[in-house]
């Protein structure tokens, strides 16, 4: 009596990380620090 496990654990729903994290809105630095005013 082998252990085979029925039914068989694939994950499902497959965990793919729905919606994907790309990082929205993509953080660019707005506004750009440019230093200002100039000391």
């Amino acid at each position: 009596m082998s252990q085979q496990g029925y039914p068989p654990q694939q994950g499902y729903p497959p965990q793919q990380g729905y919606p994907p994290q790309q990082g929205y809105p993509p953080q660019q630095g707005y506004p750009p620090q440019q230093g200002y005013p100039p000391q």
